[in-house]
């Protein structure tokens, strides 16, 4: 081989690098894109992920505060109950006390013969006892 031709051959071996060193440059921008893009979409469902587990979170809270709520309800409507019962208990019980002081045993004995008996707060569909009263008597019949 003379001077030329390998001056020749080095040219052509420089070129043909240089058009492989530009394609290869213009595949790593095109990797360098793909994976960007992708890394922005692992961000984005990672963002939507967390979006909706905060979302779940304050339904939960709001659903446990709701209920809390419907417990503190129920809870206050036992206590006025129980002191209503425990009001008309010492009504009657101060009745008795007064017809039995005076003297008067049937008043005594008409007042001790209907002890009220006293509820706790239980919905009318969920009670499993039925009260019926006709003429001034009463029955209370509970569900078999």
């Amino acid at each position: 081989m003379t001077e030329e031709e390998k001056k020749a051959k080095l040219a052509e071996l420089r070129e043909k690098l240089a058009i492989k060193r530009a394609a290869q440059a213009k595949e790593n921008v095109k990797e360098n894109k793909a994976n960007e893009a992708l890394r922005r979409k692992a961000g984005q469902d990672a963002g939507k992920i967390k979006e909706d587990m905060q979302a779940k979170e304050m339904a939960k809270e709001a659903e446990r505060k709701r209920r809390e709520k419907l417990e503190d309800q129920r809870a206050r409507a036992a206590i006025k109950a129980q002191i209503e019962a425990d009001k008309r208990e010492r009504a009657e019980k101060a009745a008795r006390e007064k017809a039995a002081r005076e003297g008067n045993a049937e008043a005594a004995a008409a007042v001790s013969a209907a002890p009220a008996k006293p509820t706790a707060a239980v919905k009318s569909s969920e009670n499993p006892e039925t009260r019926l009263q006709v003429s001034g008597q009463a029955w209370t019949s509970a569900a078999r």
